[in-house]
């Protein structure tokens, strides 16, 4: 019994440390826009690149991680998808 709880203990350890690992490139571009007095387009692009690769789901994840990941990535898909606004900052 000791094991198993040790075995849960650490996939649950696991777990959490991708999510810090998913979340923290969120955090920091979060801190980053808000302390800058003028936010300009030359951020958008790198940051939005590196959220999408962060948050983009890859095999071999634990279910509930390829999920939250697979959220995150298509709430950023659907919120800068290509159209006439995001072409004028993303370009």
């Amino acid at each position: 019994m000791k094991d198993l709880l040790r075995h849960h203990g650490r996939l649950d350890l696991e777990l959490i440390e991708n999510f810090i690992t998913v979340l923290k490139p969120f955090k920091d571009a979060t801190v980053l826009m808000s302390s800058q007095r003028l936010v300009t387009a030359s951020l958008l692009k790198p940051l939005l690149a590196q959220l999408m690769a962060v948050s983009k789901p890859s095999n071999g994840e634990q279910a509930i991680l390829h999920q939250a990941k697979a959220n995150l990535f298509n709430d950023l898909e659907k919120r800068y998808r290509y159209n006439k606004q995001t072409k004028l900052l993303l370009d």
